[in-house]
């Protein structure tokens, strides 16, 4: 039986008959290139969660980056790996700080921010142009945002709002829960308004939508509920709720009879007159 030595550099391998150190190298190469495949699929799998959570503006600072030296493994050209690694990494990471700078910035703030990434980046061209593209699209993105739904962008962005609108919500009682709701409304129409938002809104699309269903559940011809259900809500809200009323209107179900319950009831300084509606 022949042997060959120093075919594959692994002592255990060499030291095998032919036949049987052919077929444990070929097992080896193929189990090789099984794990390297593997390996490439899960890194794959890593940058694009990166990006993700980077084009979504999310907090990268306790998020490992994937590194130029992965990116070497993956690509054998250098100048590949370069490419690939500002595309998949630095890009996202400049146009993900500028995403959270947009939070809290104007709309003239953002556009100044824009046109600022033309042509400074130190990057290949192609990758400089590509953050401009992302950055403009991030910024259309957050001034849709906004005027989309202007109260639940300000809690969102600003901490401020967002420990008002937290304390209103878990409020223990009506008249606590009106106090709390004006403070907060003060902070988000101030917010709203320095940000350059058109047209603004109090409450969030959400709780605007469901405290239209809730004012709209009750069937026509049983006035004293609505009646009752009305007095409850417009507490809740204290003097913000005229305004409050008019974004609820705008979300409620096309159902005439019922909204023109409440329609008639809202405008009562009698509430009693409206039971026999």
């Amino acid at each position: 039986m022949k042997f060959r030595t120093g075919t594959t550099g692994d002592p255990m391998v060499d030291r095998q008959p032919e036949n049987m150190r052919i077929d444990i190298y070929e097992r080896m190469r193929t189990l090789g290139k099984q794990r390297t495949t593997v390996d490439n699929a899960v890194f794959k799998d890593y940058v694009q969660n990166y990006q993700t959570a980077a084009m979504n503006g999310m907090d990268l600072s306790t998020t490992r980056a994937p590194t130029l030296a992965e990116f070497q493994n993956l690509y054998p050209d250098p100048g590949h790996a370069k490419i690939e690694y500002e595309r998949n990494v630095v890009v996202p990471q400049i146009v993900n700080q500028s995403l959270r700078k947009y939070q809290t910035m104007s709309a003239t703030e953002i556009t100044m921010d824009v046109n600022s990434h033309v042509g400074i980046n130190p990057l290949s061209s192609v990758n400089d142009k590509l953050i401009y593209e992302r950055t403009f699209v991030a910024a259309q993105n957050t001034l849709k945002q906004r005027e989309g739904d202007p109260a639940a962008s300000v809690i969102q962005a600003n901490i401020g709002v967002r420990d008002a609108f937290t304390k209103f919500s878990q409020a223990k009682d009506v008249k606590e829960a009106a106090l709390l709701f004006q403070n907060y409304a003060t902070l988000a129409k101030a917010e709203q308004e320095r940000l350059g938002i058109v047209n603004r809104a109090i409450l969030p699309e959400a709780q605007a939508a469901t405290l239209a269903r809730t004012l709209t559940s009750i069937p026509p011809g049983q006035g004293q509920k609505t009646v009752e259900l009305l007095q409850a809500t417009a507490a809740a809200y204290g003097s913000a709720w005229p305004e409050v009323f008019t974004q609820v209107q705008q979300k409620s179900p096309n159902r005439p009879s019922v909204q023109g319950n409440i329609l008639v009831v809202a405008n009562m300084r009698d509430a009693g007159a409206a039971i026999t509606l």
